[in-house]
């Protein structure tokens, strides 16, 4: 079993892909027959290949067993599949052998077995199958997520839905930082299943922490426990981690007798059948969605960030190669940037169109590095899978690539799948997991995970809108994220069901970088969605979980096409405030404000504080009055309180006088943000960025039982105001973009259009203070130069952003489709305070627009101002001159920066040394 959490919390950068021309770069020989057979035909490649590497004398069991995901000395965890009524006699062999069996169903058994004894294992009488498991991974208070009020929670908590009596299970990887957060951020008390090892769990939350895994994995169950106690505070919550399909049966169970009401699952597995909703194996998750409805537990489920690492399309072989083409020019190679860290993984899966039990076309996959020119298979293959597909009962349309830190350096690699033997497949589908998994060619559709791709109706496969990753722009609902998987299933069934808000922001994930914690993904949407499925089951608590998921779908906002389609599924979720039940009765010690506003009040001992006095020598209660107020946004707020009392004030969560105390203040003396011309001894003052949600201002005092008259002042304002832009460049922005005696050098070319200059325009950059852009064309040489000037707000958004080169790529392959491209470093002498230079091909409107560019960037740090020279030939076998591009940036430098700024090169130029890459397609 496979699994990998839906995680989004970060922009994935896109993939360095490697040559792809009109005819397909790579042209790969054809396999003439697998290199090496298994030995063992009903174990997996991997356990094939560990038992070798100890047959062989290569590696001793305790290092070859280091290569499953998981293991535990010279022990691997793995699942035996098992013809029924031989399940007890195979678990007895286990322990009579050395094995350690964990988990056991009428058709398998999970154990932790010797690899010495993998190949008996296989043999036994009744095992069909024995295959690795794969653990799962990120799929990826005081903070209240964005989403509260995007998805008209406001309404609903106002009128007294906040989850009480509703019992909500949080499946995911794992929960480190939970317990800090318990009582603010997350519930006071919870209910634990935490798995130390397949089959054995404990209540203990320091367990549900995997110790090998990345950080982003650690604290994944967080986060998204976060984003659902947003939505329902007030619910009970049962928490488990898990690694194995038998795991999550087992919890579901448990879950199911503790009378969960609605389950959240951020975490998507690999495939377990044609993609139909169907699978042939007892203990798939999707066995475990359909228990847990039966159960009566709305299951959510993060529809998965796989729209742009994923390919489906039908089986294409133009060279009868036997080599799959990924593209319509014939293209073999689908190309992959793998950059893991320490403790992380890529995985590649794939599935065809075939029989899930007794598969007769024999697809294999592969993964080779792009370090030359041409590739056999399977010589060349740095990683495969060749599981056999010959017709037998157990043979399945499944292959597996699993790759771990450290087994094959970072960089870009090539997938490839051949036909090894059989008839075509209808379709085939290639899935990726791992750091930066962006395909090369990748298509959105079919990209649903598993077990989002359920058709049992009492599940929500959630797709995610919100905050696109790549620019963190302002929030917004109404664009989908550009990762978010998408629809149809196999059987054409429309998916995700319904989309939820991401990148809200998080206390979880608050980072240097991320210092609001957007959480970016599906798994953000999913939990958001889950607490929607609790609130409307606390104020419908007869209905099922195909009426809750009904009800859902059918209020949700109306985006994409009318009714459904495969992208927003039914729309964005949304509670109507008018199915929300009247609100509670008026508190006379309660008033709401709305917008930015002056109160003035009095202390009466008919409203009284819920807390004692925050004088040390004082137990007693002070007086107090509430003021409520509901941010749809996130937005800077300052809180004034003027008395000739001395007066104390507290900026509660939620709406009424005994929600969590956020934030306190005694003497404005001690909030140095506040410019009110105040009292330092008497008056009070709170100045606090919040995210979108309910809260309540306490107006106190010091003294408990103080009577007296007091003027409150409450200012909202924007969230993130923009940092004052640095003084323009001399001679303004224009400057920085080429004039005609910039291009002198160059024949032929003619001012042709311009924009600009721009204020504040983003381009999907961050920090932009403003841009300029000029175009000059060739018609003899169908050539084009345009010279962009932008100025940053900040030099480390214009290095981010600007001279970064996956951040160019990315931002470029937004509005092209890039054929490839690479970074040209130390080919040229430097210009400005930094530079950075590269070739580009690229295809235009139709696939006959072929383009070919080189570019070269600098930076000048005492303006901020990034220039860019875009030099392109179109229909062209040869790339422009590196240096052409480069000599227009110096003569621009030349006029832009003092001469003796110590950025200003000198120098014969270096000659334009192509990469040997693009050497081969001239």
């Amino acid at each position: 079993a496979t699994a990998q959490a839906q995680t989004g919390d970060t922009p994935t950068p896109e993939a360095t892909t490697e040559p792809v021309d009109e005819q397909g770069v790579e042209d790969f020989a054809p396999l003439e027959g697998k290199l090496n057979p298994p030995q063992y035909p009903n174990m997996d490649s991997n356990l094939n290949h560990i038992v070798q590497q100890v047959q062989t004398g290569q590696f001793t069991a305790q290092a070859a067993a280091a290569n499953a995901p998981i293991h535990r000395e010279e022990y691997v965890a793995v699942t035996l599949y098992i013809t029924e009524g031989y399940a007890q006699n195979v678990w007895d062999w286990l322990e009579e052998n050395g094995g350690d069996p964990r988990n056991i169903g009428a058709d398998y058994i999970e154990a932790y077995t010797p690899v010495t004894l993998l190949a008996q294992a296989s043999q036994q009488e009744g095992v069909i199958s024995v295959r690795t498991i794969i653990p799962a991974q990120p799929a990826q208070g005081t903070v209240v997520s964005e989403g509260v009020a995007a998805h008209g929670v406001p309404a609903w908590h106002a009128a007294g839905l906040r989850g009480q009596g509703i019992k909500i299970g949080v499946i995911d990887v794992g929960f480190k930082g939970f317990t800090e957060l318990m009582g603010s951020e997350l519930p006071a008390i919870a209910q634990w299943r935490c798995y130390t090892e397949v089959g054995v769990f404990t209540s203990n939350p320091t367990d549900c922490i995997p110790e090998n895994a990345p950080e982003s994995s650690k604290l994944h169950g967080t986060a998204v426990t976060e984003a659902i106690f947003d939505i329902a505070p007030e619910a009970e919550y049962y928490i488990a981690n898990l690694s194995t399909w038998g795991d999550l049966l087992d919890t579901i169970d448990w879950m199911t007798t503790q009378g969960v009401d609605v389950m959240n699952m951020s975490v998507g597995f690999a495939f377990a059948g044609p993609g139909d909703g169907t699978s042939p194996f007892s203990n798939s998750p999707l066995t475990a969605v359909d228990d847990a409805v039966a159960g009566d537990i709305v299951w959510v489920n993060s529809a998965g960030n796989s729209a742009r690492a994923n390919w489906f399309g039908q089986f294409e072989d133009s060279n009868d190669n036997s080599i799959h083409d990924f593209s319509a020019t014939g293209d073999e190679c689908n190309s992959v940037l793998i950059q893991l860290d320490p403790l992380e993984g890529f995985t590649a899966q794939l599935r065809w169109d075939d029989s899930w039990g007794g598969a007769s076309s024999d697809l294999d996959l592969y993964l080779v590095s792009l370090s030359g020119n041409r590739f056999r298979l399977p010589d060349d293959a740095v990683a495969k899978s060749e599981e056999l597909q010959a017709g037998e009962a157990d043979d399945i349309p499944l292959e597996i690539i699993r790759i771990d830190y450290g087994d094959i350096p970072n960089g870009v690699y090539c997938l490839a799948v051949n036909r090894y033997r059989g008839e075509a497949p209808d379709w085939v589908q290639i899935l990726v997991w791992g750091a930066a998994s962006i395909l090369q060619h990748h298509t959105p559709d079919h990209s649903i995970g598993n077990p989002a791709e359920s058709a049992n109706p009492g599940l929500l496969a959630v797709g995610a809108s919100g905050r696109n990753a790549s620019s963190q722009n302002p929030f917004d609902t109404t664009i989908i994220e550009p990762f978010s998987s998408q629809g149809p299933t196999t059987d054409d069934r429309i998916k995700p069901d319904i989309v939820g808000a991401d990148a809200g922001q998080s206390v979880t994930y608050r980072t240097e970088r991320n210092p609001n914690g957007y959480f970016f993904g599906t798994s953000q949407a999913s939990p958001h969605v889950a607490g929607l499925a609790a609130l409307v089951k606390q104020r419908f608590p007869n209905q099922t979980p195909e009426q809750i998921a009904n009800y859902l779908k059918d209020h949700a906002e109306e985006r994409g096409e009318a009714g459904a389609d495969n992208i927003w599924g039914y729309g964005f979720a949304k509670l109507l405030a008018s199915d929300a039940p009247p609100p509670t009765p008026t508190d006379p010690c309660i008033e709401p404000l709305t917008g930015s506003t002056t109160v003035n009040g009095s202390w009466t001992s008919d409203c009284s504080s819920t807390d004692p006095s925050p004088n040390p020598n004082d137990s007693g209660n002070g007086y107090a009055r509430f003021y409520t107020f509901t941010l749809t946004d996130a937005a800077n707020v300052t809180v004034t309180l003027e008395s000739s009392e001395d007066t104390y004030l507290n900026i509660r969560q939620g709406t009424g006088n005994d929600g969590t105390i956020l934030h306190s203040n005694d003497d404005h003396a001690n909030e140095n943000d506040c410019t009110a011309n105040l009292n330092s001894i008497t008056d009070s003052c709170i100045v606090e960025s919040l995210g979108a949600g309910d809260y309540t201002i306490e107006a106190t005092t010091y003294e408990s039982e103080t009577t007296g008259n007091f003027t409150l002042t409450v200012e909202i304002g924007d969230s993130t105001p923009l940092p004052p832009p640095p003084p323009p460049p001399p001679g303004g922005i224009t400057e920085h973009a080429c004039n005609e005696d910039d291009l002198a050098d160059l024949e032929g070319y003619t001012f042709d259009t311009e924009g600009g200059p721009y204020s504040r325009e983003d381009g999907g950059y961050t920090g932009v203070v403003g841009s300029y852009w000029n175009g000059w064309f060739n018609a003899e040489s169908d050539a084009y130069i345009v010279c962009t000037a932008t100025q940053f707000d900040s030099i480390q958004n214009a290095r981010w952003t600007g001279l970064n080169y996956s951040a160019i790529v990315q931002h470029f392959g937004s509005d092209a489709k890039i054929l490839e491209h690479e970074q040209a470093p130390y080919i040229l002498p430097p210009i400005g305070d930094d530079m950075v230079s590269l070739w580009l091909a690229y295809q235009g409107e139709t696939q006959e627009d072929l383009y070919k560019a080189s570019e070269v960037r600098f930076f000048d740090s005492a303006t901020i101002t990034l220039t860019r020279v875009f030099l392109a030939f179109r229909n062209s076998n040869e790339y422009p001159d590196l240096n052409q591009a480069a000599n227009i940036a110096r003569n621009i430098a030349s006029r832009v920066i003092p001469a003796d700024s110590a950025s200003q090169s000198s120098g014969a130029q270096s000659p334009n040394r192509l990469p040997e890459f693009f050497n081969r397609i001239r």
